[in-house]
């Protein structure tokens, strides 16, 4: 390329984070003047890919210090500048990365988590009905998954054929965190022992020392997470995006102090989530939550833990985890945690996030 010469690619916007395209993306970023990043959202009419164009050229790479990004994808359209850095900091190449994103990633670390596949078994192997030679759960829908818990209506069934395959033994052996495979953010549930999680869904692993994988699913299933996800690691991509292909990997987490607070929190939220529930437990839900919510931004956002501190004496100094349901709502519905609550849910960051969310 001469001097003045410029390159331009129009390339699927899956060059931005999936794991296969790694190597590209550093090639690119460490050896090409990269100076303008266009999301060009679904510009082909006949054509189902999202697209990004790439525009390089043979300057001095070392006196240009940003790239200009450009949204033309409708709904999110703007105009930005990045630092290099920041681009080569992460596996993804994040072009919504804002100050938002840069508080998230000083207080939270990346490399803490991945998303390994299931298994499939043999169709002849699988039913959807439950027979006494098709007796063990199988979940491999993506369907079969929600947050906090599983929908039984798309959930299989298979016989002893997943006892030759080692990590199908390690499913059914297992308790694991679980979450739907092809979708923009975590949808996590406790899959129990004793059933089996085939190919739609992913085993979420910590790869920390003595990780709560309870604490985890409620962190994962939080508002937050669901934003970091669609907007900074997936670049708010419409079609197909699977969290065993990088997104996991990039997630910065931050690891609470009292673990058993979010663990507990989960489990109720959990139970809540697999039975059928009055009017009044239904309202204790939505309660539960919003104070995880409000914990998983107090988490992120906010040096003092207030409201986490709070809660620790509820729940490990006084047992909470030994109360039914509805009397843990009753308890934890005072005033000065609905007050703390409040405050954290009025904070201008977590106001912008959640008016996002919302639009969405």
């Amino acid at each position: 390329m001469k001097e003045s010469s410029h390159l331009g690619f129009l390339v699927p916007n899956s060059i931005l984070r999936v794991n296969q395209f790694s190597k590209t993306r550093r090639f690119i970023l460490d050896n090409m003047n990269l100076w303008k990043i266009i999301d060009e959202g679904s510009p082909f009419e006949d054509v189902t890919l999202e697209m990004v164009s790439l525009f390089c050229d043979v300057s001095d790479s070392s006196l240009r210090k940003q790239v200009e990004i450009e949204s033309r994808r409708p709904g999110y359209e703007q105009t930005n500048r990045i630092d290099q850095n920041v681009l080569k900091s992460g596996r993804v190449i994040s072009i919504y990365h804002d100050h938002i994103f840069s508080k998230i990633l000083d207080r939270g670390k990346r490399n803490l988590l991945i998303a390994s596949r299931g298994r499939d078994i043999p169709k002849e192997h699988v039913s959807k009905v439950k027979s006494r030679n098709f007796s063990i759960p199988y979940i491999t829908s993506g369907r079969s998954v929600r947050r906090y818990h599983i929908l039984q209506q798309h959930q299989s069934y298979t016989d002893d054929w997943f006892k030759r395959d080692r990590k199908m033994r390690e499913s059914f052996e297992s308790e694991l965190l679980v979450a739907t495979k092809n979708y923009p953010y975590p949808r996590c549930v406790i899959k129990p022992p004793g059933m089996i999680h085939g190919g739609g869904i992913v085993k979420i692993i910590p790869l920390l020392e003595n990780a709560d994988i309870r604490s985890l699913g409620l962190i994962l299933n939080s508002h937050l997470v669901r934003y970091i996800c669609q907007r900074y690691l997936t670049n708010y991509s419409q079609l197909t995006t699977c969290l065993n292909t990088g997104i996991m990997e990039d997630l910065p987490i931050v690891v609470p102090s009292h673990r058993s607070v979010f663990s507990t929190l989960f489990d109720i939220i959990s139970e809540l989530n697999s039975n059928s529930i009055n009017q009044q437990l239904i309202e204790c839900k939505q309660f539960l939550e919003s104070l995880s919510n409000a914990l998983v931004y107090e988490l992120y956002f906010n040096d003092k833990h207030i409201l986490q501190d709070t809660l620790v004496g509820e729940i490990d100094e006084k047992g909470l985890n030994r109360e039914t349901v509805d009397e843990i709502c009753e308890i934890l519905q005072r005033e000065d945690i609905s007050m703390a609550i409040e405050r954290i849910m009025g904070d201008a960051i977590v106001k912008e996030i959640e008016t996002r969310l919302n639009l969405e």
